[in-house]
């Protein structure tokens, strides 16, 4: 009954703007946590295995590009058919900083059974950070504020 009122108060002290959330003490068994479903979590990672460098990827890039840079990056190195799948899921979070890490760190314990779902899962939390194509349909979407210069107007459409 206490630790359910605490909660219910903790909620609701949380939600009250401008009041920093109370630091979270780490559970001592959280190390065993592993986003990954056994047949991934139980692969060991190859002896002498060293991940090849890549950009880091902080939530603001194209999550496609890192995909295909990651991939085309691990793919380029020997590793044996049996870990292949587990390795390149075990080192994608190795390549993740700021928030898309703090996103990979949360995903749902044994929620990832291939790479092919963390990476559907990774571009679908980043998708807005795409470079989307620009057309010429947005032109027309373009409008001149009242009181902006004609000038400044025009430099718009550049």
């Amino acid at each position: 009954m206490f630790s359910t009122r605490f909660d219910a108060m903790q909620s609701m002290v949380e939600r009250l703007p401008g009041v920093a959330p109370p630091i979270r003490r780490s559970n001592p068994d959280s190390y065993v946590d592993t986003p990954f479903a056994e047949e991934i979590a139980l692969v060991e990672m190859p002896r002498k295995f060293s991940f090849p460098s890549i950009r880091m990827y902080d939530g603001t890039g194209d999550p496609n590009d890192h995909i295909v840079q990651y991939k085309q990056r691990m793919l380029a190195v020997a590793l044996p058919k049996e870990s292949r799948e587990a390795t390149l899921c075990k080192g994608f979070g190795s390549t993740l900083i700021e928030p898309a890490l703090q996103w990979y760190i949360n995903l749902p314990t044994r929620s990832i059974s291939s790479f092919a779902g963390l990476s559907d899962k990774f571009v679908e939390q980043f998708t807005s950070s795409r470079s989307l194509e620009k057309t010429s349909d947005g032109l027309y979407e373009i409008l001149q504020h009242r009181v902006e210069p004609l000038q400044d107007y025009i430099a718009r459409f550049n």
